[in-house]
């Protein structure tokens, strides 16, 4: 735990007694929490044993040449100084060594390769499983298969946690398709599971191979709000003073924002009486349905149906609550379709906004 963040803002966490193995990748989860709600993060602790065996090896080695010729300098030396008077001490001492050299020989012939064989394989392994899914959203209800890619002929498990931590799908088994070593799980993301940041975890025992993923789950499907502004802006690309336009509608979403805050703010103060409230609102009603008209007739036609975007109920203008989000979702729309227009570089472009409860 880290309750003091550093001047970057970043929170750093030392883990002591870890009792990590070499070789191996270990799954890491971090939480944050902030304003009520966790925020959790997803990582993969390696341990760096190809670096530890390298290290070890080379060292070795050096180790090994170094003494060689401290020895073979030492048996020359005695050679020529006594080689008469103890030639049966330099024979022993010969045969001691030739045991010896035969030693390090063996070690490094047999022993090395093999700890290098077991290396190799260990980084195979984590280069070879992966979860496959590019996915990054998804909504309430829907399903999601999962794959996995790893060796064939093994017994892969899944295992499911919501933005809480809670485990909803514990040690379910994957099934491999054909001999391809790829593995599926379909997870349907149910509504008693929550909204919010998803962890699913992919694992294999035998090889001890592990991955995994985010996945936000909410109840709006990103891609039909990108193909909607995406839409909007293919068609009112060549349009003459867009900007303008667009400016334009920027000024009104203010006016109609300042009328609804203060028309709440009224009605809360019993400043207002039914029958004005009622006025007013009608009139709010059809200001918003103007703006909405006027985003319309920007997008053309588009080929995509929009009229959710699009449409304010006639039934609902009375809905305070409706009439304040319908502004919002109009305004992020507008929004959302200048900086489209404005993505020089063709990058994702993504819009957030804020709607009220009743």
């Amino acid at each position: 735990v880290a309750t003091t963040p550093a001047n970057t803002g970043m929170y750093n966490f030392t883990l002591t007694d870890t009792n990590f193995e070499g070789g191996l990748v270990y799954p890491a989860t971090l939480t944050i929490e902030y304003r009520g709600r966790p925020y959790v993060s997803v990582a993969n602790i390696d341990v760096g044993s190809e670096i530890l065996q390298y290290e070890f090896f080379t060292q070795t080695a050096t180790n090994l040449a170094a003494s060689v010729e401290n020895i073979e300098r030492t048996v020359n030396q005695t050679a020529t100084e006594i080689k008469t008077e103890i030639k049966g001490a330099i024979e022993s001492s010969h045969a001691d060594l030739k045991a010896e050299t035969t030693a390090i020989r063996t070690a490094t012939e047999t022993t090395l390769p093999a700890q290098l064989a077991e290396t190799k394989a260990v980084i195979e392994v984590g280069q070879k499983s992966q979860i496959l899914n590019t996915e990054s959203s998804i909504r309430v209800g829907e399903k999601l298969v999962v794959r996995y890619r790893t060796y064939s002929g093994l017994n892969p498990i899944i295992d499911v946690y919501n933005a809480t931590n809670v485990q909803q799908i514990a040690g379910a088994p994957m099934v491999e398709v054909g001999t391809t070593g790829i593995y599926e799980y379909s997870v349907t993301f149910y509504q008693a599971w929550g909204k919010g940041q998803f962890s699913i975890v992919c694992s294999e025992p035998t090889k001890g191979s592990m991955d995994a993923m985010t996945i936000t789950v909410g109840t709006t499907d990103m891609e039909q709000v990108y193909n909607q502004v995406s839409s909007i802006v293919g068609s009112t690309a060549t349009l003459p003073n867009v900007n303008n336009i667009i400016t334009n509608m920027g000024a009104q979403f203010g006016l109609i924002e300042t009328a609804i805050n203060k028309m709440s703010t009224d009605v809360l103060s019993g400043v207002s009486d039914a029958l004005g409230s009622t006025t007013s609102m009608k009139s709010l009603f059809t200001q918003i349905s103007g703006v909405s008209k006027q985003l319309k007739n920007l997008s053309g036609d588009s080929g995509l149906n929009l009229e959710s975007l699009y449409t304010v109920s006639e039934e609902r203008q009375q809905d305070m609550v409706y009439l304040k989000n319908k502004t919002q979702e109009l305004k992020a729309g507008m929004d959302l379709s200048r900086k489209l227009m404005e993505n020089i570089a063709n990058k994702p472009v993504t819009q957030t906004w804020y709607e009220y409860k009743k």
